[in-house]
């Protein structure tokens, strides 16, 4: 059995290794502006913001559709709160920096990372593992 825990943690510890090397890797796309077309909450149970934008790379128009990555903790009522204050900030045609990928310029992110899911795999892999 604890071969099998060993072999998820270091699944895990690889996995979460090549989300973090790809979110560092964004960092360094292209960066332009984008204009927020839409903002909504969505989930019934779990909610979490979600954020649309649209922007032009060489002329072509493209739409990123997001939740911002956001964790879902919390009770009911403080997700919903923490989504409409996240939303805050991106009221509908305003303008937010984006970075794009130069070899697939519909592939977008607000939030580069690396993300709290990132660092959870991680750590969970690391207790796993042991």
């Amino acid at each position: 059995m604890s071969i099998f825990f060993s072999t998820i943690g270091i699944i895990l510890l690889c996995v979460s290794a090549s989300d973090i090397s790809e979110s560092i890797e964004r960092k360094s796309w292209p960066v332009l502006m984008a204009t927020v077309i839409n903002t909504d909450i969505i989930g019934e149970r779990a909610y979490s913001p979600q954020l649309e934008c649209e922007y032009q790379v060489e002329g072509i128009v493209y739409t990123l559709t997001t939740d911002l990555k956001t964790p879902g903790f919390g009770r009911k009522k403080t997700r919903r709160q923490t989504s409409e204050i996240i939303l805050e900030d991106y009221p509908k045609g305003s303008k937010v920096r984006i970075r794009y990928n130069p070899e697939n310029p519909g592939e977008a992110f607000i939030r580069t990372g690396p993300y709290w899911s990132d660092y959870l795999k991680i750590s969970l892999g690391v207790v796993i593992s042991s």
